[in-house]
């Protein structure tokens, strides 16, 4: 990791010294020669050593390299029913279908990486089993799921949203709903607002933006079924997205990076 670690050699004979070696990604933080010597990783997400090389009496004794991973874990790559998914994609799924299977792309080699995590954000059921988790679609909408991994050195995760819509072609809508794109968010979001065919659009609806501290902080007024919305305003974080239309309130989650 970037705090550090420490090496040493024992039964060094009298007189002998050290001569510590690295390979790139790896600085010595001790005096050349010392025993223990510290290093610290300046690279992340791969492999790396540290050797050393004793000379007594005239030779020097090599010794092998100690080969360690550095840093944090890179983020995972996540595969749903054979698709690979990102941080800002979508994966589509249909209500009453056979359950969706998700799962993180096996433990780099040479990283020492403690069991997965999942959050999954939104009314669905779903169960996980280490690096896998069952998805079965219950409710439409947006669900955002997130699959952690982690080491000593820290967590990283990739984020991605489930679309739940009600029929295979997606053109069915059972309930008003709404979606946020992209998200996570950055500048702007993009509100798609869907009704069911019998609803009739209203004049105007409003927006609001609720942090993790279930402050109201931003308020918008929308008409139309598709709107751009500036966040530039809004910190990084979680947001509970409510979106008041005729009498009702529906709600969804947005992320700020």
């Amino acid at each position: 990791c970037s705090s550090g670690g420490s090496y040493s050699i024992s039964n060094v004979p009298s007189g002998a010294s050290i001569t510590w070696s690295s390979s790139t990604g790896i600085a010595r933080t001790s005096a050349q020669g010392s025993n223990p010597c510290n290093f610290i990783a300046t690279n992340s997400g791969t492999t790396g050593w540290v050797s050393a090389t004793i000379t007594y009496n005239g030779n020097n004794i090599s010794l092998p390299q100690k080969t360690m991973w550095l840093g944090g874990v890179p983020s995972p790559e996540l595969y749903a029913n054979n698709a690979t998914l990102t941080g800002s994609d979508w994966y589509t799924v249909v209500l009453n279908t056979p359950d969706v299977y998700f799962c993180l792309v096996p433990d780099p080699a040479g990283s020492p990486i403690y069991p997965d995590t999942w959050e999954v954000e939104g009314d669905s059921y779903w169960y996980t089993n280490g690096s896998f988790l069952e998805f079965v679609p219950n409710v439409l909408g947006e669900n955002i799921v997130a699959g952690y991994r982690h080491n000593t050195c820290g967590f990283n995760g990739t984020y991605f949203t489930i679309e739940v819509v009600s029929s295979k072609s997606g053109e069915v809508v059972e309930d008003i709903y709404f979606k946020l794109s992209p998200n996570p968010a950055n500048e702007y979001v993009d509100i798609k607002l869907a009704l069911p065919d019998e609803e009739k659009m209203i004049d105007s609806y409003r927006v609001d933006f609720v942090d993790s501290y279930s402050r109201n902080v931003k308020q918008v007024v929308l008409s139309g079924l598709e709107n751009r919305v500036n966040i530039q305003d809004l910190h990084p974080g979680y947001y509970v997205v409510l979106l008041r239309y005729n009498g009702e309130v529906y709600s969804n989650k947005l992320i700020l990076e």
